[in-house]
């Protein structure tokens, strides 16, 4: 992949992500039930890895000082974080009624 390729998908998840967390946080502030709010803080999570992603693409943010099994911790904080939120809303919707 080209670099200008690589730089229009981030562009792409960018926007996506913050139309996606946008409106999350909408329907959210909408029914205000706890279990929408983990799922809003998994849609922020996965922004943020993208985010997160752009800057370290950019060389804006170096990954390379804290390692947990060889893993840079922001990628593996970055990566883990959302997908637990999500579980967490989904449970929570299970159980709710």
């Amino acid at each position: 992949m080209t670099v200008d390729s690589q730089l229009i998908l981030q562009i792409i998840k960018l926007v996506l992500g913050g139309f996606s967390t946008l409106f999350a946080i909408l329907l959210w502030s909408k029914t205000r039930e706890f279990s929408i709010l983990f799922l809003v803080i998994s849609t922020m999570g996965m922004y943020a890895l993208v985010v997160y992603e752009t800057l370290v693409h950019l060389g804006i943010i170096i990954n390379r000082f804290l390692f947990i099994g060889g893993i840079p911790f922001f990628d593996l904080f970055f990566t883990i974080i959302p997908s637990v939120f999500f579980v967490l809303a989904l449970i929570l919707f299970l159980i709710k009624k």
